[in-house]
C-alpha cells in the first residue's frame, strides 16, 4: 500500500507542476523572431498563402521565417502543414512557428514579436461576410492599439468592398484586400478569353512560371547602359518587356534601339530574383545578336487599374456568347458585372443553382445590374448534383460552364467541393456523350470550357495528383486562395 501510495503522490504533483508550467507557457511565454512575417488567423486559404510566401522568398533569396498566431490547436495546424509540405518542403514545417491565441487580443499581438515583423497578414474567418469583416477590423483595432503599432505594411483579407477603407483609416499602413473579387474577375477572363485569362494565372502565382519584376538600372547593376537592347544582352536569364520612366505611364514592347535614361526602371519576365540579380551572368553574357523589335510600344498604367483604364489599355474585343453558371456566389451581382464587361449586348448568362429562384431574383435587384440591359439573365433551379437537372442544361450552346463552390458551405470547404466536383465531373460525361439516354454528345468544336472552383487544400492537392482530373484534364480548377 505504501508503494501504491507514493505513486498516486507522486502522480498528482508532476501533474500539478505540469499545469503550472503550461499555464506560464500560454500566459507568459513569447516567440521570438525578426524579420519575420506574421499570419494572423488560420483558415482553409492559410496553406495556399504560405505555399506563395514560401515560395516567393525563394526566388528574392530571402529565409521563410513565418510566424501563426490563431485559436486553432498548434497540433492539428502542424498536422495540416505536415501533410501539405511534409514530402516536397519538410523544412518549411519545421520553420513556421505557431502560437494558440486571439488575433485580437493585443497581448498576443506582444508575443509573436508584431513590433519587428517586416509584414503582417490578416486572414478572414469562414462565415457571413458582414460578422466576418467584424472580426478583420476587431484585430486591425487590437493592431492600432498596440504601445507601438507596427510601421511594416499590413495586409487585411476582406470580404466586402467597404470594410477596406475602414481598415486602411484605423492605420494608415494597413490595406484591406477582396480577394474573391480578384480571383473571380481572372474567371471571368478565362471563360470568355482563355489566352489571356490563363495568363493572368501564370502571373499570378510564385509556384509555376516567369515572374514580372521592376527594377532599376542600379539594381540590376547596369549603371551606363544606353539602349533596351544593350540591357538585355546583359541580363541572359530574363526578358525586357517594358520600361517605366519615372511618373509616366510603362512603355510595354520598347524596340531594342529605345534610349534608356538613369532613372529609368525596366520590367523583366524571369524565373526567380537570384537569377536576374546573378552578377557573374551579366559578365558572362554576350552582346545582343538579334535584329532590334519592330513591335511599336504601347502603353498601360503602373500601378492599380480603373475599369475605364482597363477598357482603354486590353484591346478584349466583346463577343457574343452564353454562360452557364452552376451555383451560387454572395458575391454574384460583381461576378456578373465583371463578365459584363467582356461580353456583347444579346449574350445570355444561365444561372443554375438550389436556392429559390424568387429569392435570386431579389439578390440582384440592385442599381448597376438594373441599369445593365447587355446581359439577359436565366435562371433554372435544382441541386448542382441533380444528373437531370444537369442533362436540361444547353451545354452545346455555351461557350463556358462556370461551377463555383457554394458560399453557403464555406464553413466546411470539404463539402462545397465534393459538391462542386461531382457536378464538373458530371458535366463532363453530358459533353463527351458518356450518358447518351441523358444527353447527346457535344460536337468537339461546340464544346464549351469547363471551369470549376475548389477551396479546400486538400482537394487541390487530390486533384494535381489524380490522372485523370489533373493538368492536362478537360476540367480546369481554381482556387479563391491562389
Amino acid at each position: 500500500m505504501g508503494f501504491l501510495y507514493n505513486l498516486v503522490f507522486l502522480g498528482l504533483i508532476v501533474e500539478v507542476v505540469r499545469k503550472i508550467l503550461e499555464h506560464w507557457r500560454k500566459s507568459r511565454g513569447r516567440i521570438v523572431a525578426n524579420k519575420h512575417t506574421l499570419l494572423l488567423g488560420w483558415t482553409n486559404r492559410s496553406l495556399f498563402l504560405i505555399a506563395q510566401l514560401h515560395e516567393s522568398f525563394k526566388n528574392r533569396g530571402l529565409p521563410s521565417d513565418m510566424v501563426v498566431l490563431a485559436e486553432d490547436d498548434p497540433f492539428a495546424i502542424k498536422q495540416e502543414l505536415a501533410r501539405q509540405f511534409g514530402e516536397s518542403d519538410p523544412g518549411l514545417v519545421k520553420k513556421i512557428q505557431i502560437r494558440q491565441g486571439a488575433p485580437s487580443d493585443c497581448d498576443e499581438l506582444l508575443r509573436v514579436s508584431i513590433g519587428s515583423a517586416k509584414d503582417v497578414i490578416i486572414l478572414s474567418e469562414q462565415g457571413p461576410a458582414a460578422d466576418v469583416d467584424l472580426t478583420t477590423v476587431r484585430t486591425m483595432i487590437a493592431v492600432a492599439a498596440l504601445p507601438r503599432p507596427p510601421t511594416c505594411p499590413v495586409i487585411a483579407e476582406v470580404r466586402a468592398t467597404e470594410t477596406s477603407q475602414a481598415i486602411q483609416s484605423i492605420l494608415g499602413t494597413a490595406e484591406g484586400i477582396y480577394v474573391k473579387n480578384a480571383v473571380r474577375r481572372v474567371l471571368c477572363m478565362t471563360a470568355i478569353q482563355p489566352a489571356v485569362g490563363d495568363t493572368f494565372q501564370i502571373l499570378m502565382t510564385w509556384l509555376e512560371g516567369a515572374e514580372i519584376y521592376v527594377k532599376s538600372l542600379k539594381d540590376l547593376g547596369l549603371q551606363g547602359v544606353r539602349t533596351v537592347g544593350e540591357a538585355q544582352s546583359r541580363i541572359p536569364k530574363g526578358i525586357v518587356i517594358g520600361v517605366r520612366p519615372p511618373q509616366e505611364l510603362c512603355y510595354m514592347a520598347p524596340p531594342a534601339t529605345r534610349v534608356l535614361q538613369e532613372v529609368d526602371k525596366l520590367l523583366i519576365l524571369a524565373d526567380s530574383l537570384m537569377d536576374l540579380l546573378d552578377p557573374t551572368a551579366a559578365k558572362r553574357a554576350a552582346p545582343p545578336k538579334q535584329k532590334p523589335l519592330e513591335t511599336e510600344s504601347c502603353r498601360v498604367l503602373p500601378s492599380t487599374l480603373s475599369k475605364a483604364d482597363v477598357s482603354r489599355s486590353v484591346p478584349v474585343r466583346p463577343m457574343q456568347r452564353t454562360l452557364i453558371i452552376v451555383g451560387w456566389s454572395n458575391d454574384m451581382e460583381n461576378l456578373l458585372l465583371a463578365f459584363s464587361d467582356y461580353l456583347e449586348s444579346g449574350s445570355r448568362v444561365i444561372i443554375m443553382a438550389h436556392m429559390d429562384e424568387e429569392e435570386r431574383k431579389s439578390r440582384l435587384q440592385t442599381p448597376d445590374l438594373l441599369q445593365n440591359k447587355k446581359v439577359s439573365i436565366e435562371h433554372r433551379q435544382g441541386k448542382i448534383t441533380s444528373i437531370s437537372k444537369l442533362a436540361r442544361l444547353p451545354l452545346a450552346e455555351a461557350s463556358a460552364v462556370v461551377i463555383l463552390a457554394d458560399d453557403n458551405l464555406d464553413e466546411d470547404p470539404r463539402k462545397a467541393d465534393s459538391a462542386s466536383l461531382q457536378a464538373a465531373i458530371t458535366i463532363d460525361r453530358l459533353i463527351h456523350g458518356r450518358m447518351p439516354q441523358l444527353h447527346p454528345e457535344v460536337p468537339e468544336s461546340q464544346r464549351p470550357r469547363l471551369l470549376c472552383e475548389v477551396l479546400s487544400p486538400d482537394t487541390d492537392r487530390a486533384l494535381l495528383s489524380s490522372p485523370t482530373l489533373g493538368r492536362g484534364g478537360q476540367i480546369q480548377f481554381f482556387n479563391s486562395g491562389m
